[in-house]
């Protein structure tokens, strides 16, 4: 079996599951929760050259994003992306959950390096390398109060991080400079609390 047809036994806990999968050069995205997407000015796209896995991937040319109807994230849970990268400057916006105001919080690279930031008060470096001019699964996982960030399964970093985060205003991804994306996944639930084999395959859709 390949792993996108064994069923996901978080499925219930899934917000928000993508895959860029469609025709080259097409702007219309699917989410596979049926959550409304909207997509930013800016060179974005789906590209069907060297995707990690399906059909396609979003590759970003310049600073734009995608938007989903915003949440908060109360308890455990869980962000993964798959992220290709042929330089290690600037800064690529992951996960923008909130906007400009209280709770706000981002995950990001900053050079090759993870991070996050809360509005307000900043945020410690995760660490790790996320390595150039190859797919890398990135992932953040709250369980309980530790934050843990990973680059290819591995643990690269720890934090504490407590209380609710984001707020129910935006959530937006990929901002920030040239990459190609895939394989977007948020789950609100624990799926790993440390070091786990990357996925072979597309996560399933249900």
């Amino acid at each position: 079996l390949s792993l996108s047809s064994i069923p996901d036994p978080y499925w219930s806990d899934v917000y928000a599951l993508m895959h860029f999968n469609g025709a080259e050069g097409s702007t219309t995205f699917v989410e596979q929760k049926g959550l409304s997407v909207s997509v930013g000015a800016g060179a974005l796209s789906i590209t069907r050259t060297g995707p990690l896995f399906g059909t396609g991937c979003l590759n970003i040319l310049s600073s734009s994003a995608i938007s989903l109807p915003g949440t908060t994230l109360t308890g455990d849970f869980c962000l993964e992306v798959s992220v290709y990268m042929t330089s290690g400057t600037g800064q690529r916006y992951l996960f923008y959950i909130g906007d400009e105001s209280s709770g706000r919080i981002t995950f990001f690279i900053d050079g090759t390096s993870l991070k996050y930031d809360i509005y307000g008060s900043g945020g410690p470096s995760l660490g790790g390398t996320v390595a150039l001019n190859t797919w890398q699964r990135i992932c953040f996982e709250r369980t309980g109060s530790t934050l843990r960030a990973y680059i290819e399964g591995s643990v690269v970093g720890s934090a504490t991080l407590a209380g609710v985060l984001g707020n129910s205003n935006v959530l937006r991804f990929f901002t920030g400079d040239v990459a190609k994306y895939d394989e977007l996944r948020i789950t609100k639930h624990a799926r790993y609390s440390g070091a786990y084999t990357v996925a072979a395959e597309q996560f399933p859709n249900s």
